[in-house]
């Protein structure tokens, strides 16, 4: 096994033993679950499809439980000193940070997946009347979308992890540059640029999921998100790699 797999399975066992994970993982599933709700409330579901509605719904929520589940992977190795212990070890930075990266993902994952048992079996359970609405390819293709966004948003959540020592810090940041900056943007890009949508390249991140769940796929979004992901790991390891030269 590779150095990064020992890390990634010494992360995520760590991560499954503590009781964060199922404050954080129930606090998401609460969330997502009263959005959806709201939005049938309103009537939307006689105009949305169902899956379109859940995806919408989770993508807001899940940048929160990214930045909650990435706020200690190297603020916690920071504050009590282990971060230099694990540099001296025999495994590079770009290690590190995938060992680090692959277990948050693993567990943001697992939230998204729980998340994901309200439209495939609570709903039809509680509503059998939404039952037919309830199609497997949305879902599967939302999940999918929710999947590619999770990871950018891990990677965000990761870098700050290492760029702040305080976990709130970390993850202030994360949900400032996972949710205010695109809607920022947008809304600068619409006032200079009449008709201009960041739509196209996926964001908001709720309105891309809602698309693909109701079978509007399109693949510059997926490239956008995934080459942003790619930049704040390589970043975060240009950083690591930095750390480690002013404390060697």
């Amino acid at each position: 096994m590779t150095a990064a797999g020992v890390l990634f399975q010494r992360e995520s066992r760590a991560a499954f033993a503590s009781v964060a994970f199922y404050v954080q993982t129930a606090a998401f599933l609460a969330a997502s679950g009263w959005s959806l709700v709201d939005a049938l409330r309103r009537g939307d579901g006689g105009f949305v499809l169902v899956p379109a509605l859940w995806a919408g719904s989770v993508a807001f929520w899940l940048p929160f439980l990214s930045a909650l589940s990435t706020m200690r992977s190297f603020s916690a190795e920071r504050a009590s000193g282990t971060l230099e212990t694990l540099l001296t070890a025999p495994i590079s930075e770009s290690q590190v940070v995938s060992g680090k990266f692959q277990s948050a993902f693993l567990v943001g994952l697992s939230g998204l997946l729980l998340a994901g048992l309200a439209p495939m079996v609570l709903l039809p359970w509680l509503t059998p009347r939404l039952a037919a609405g309830i199609a497997t390819g949305p879902l599967i293709a939302g999940l999918v979308t929710l999947m590619v966004q999770l990871a950018l948003w891990t990677a965000v959540g990761i870098f700050f992890s290492l760029a702040w020592e305080q976990q709130a810090a970390a993850a202030a940041c994360s949900l400032f540059v996972c949710l205010v900056v695109p809607l920022a943007v947008e809304a600068v890009a619409a006032a200079w640029f009449p008709g201009f949508s960041l739509a196209v390249v996926g964001f908001p991140a709720a309105g891309w999921a809602a698309d693909a769940a109701s079978g509007l796929m399109a693949l510059a979004p997926v490239v956008c998100y995934g080459l942003a992901a790619w930049g704040f790991l390589f970043l975060t390891t240009l950083l690591l790699e930095a750390r480690q030269i002013r404390t060697g």
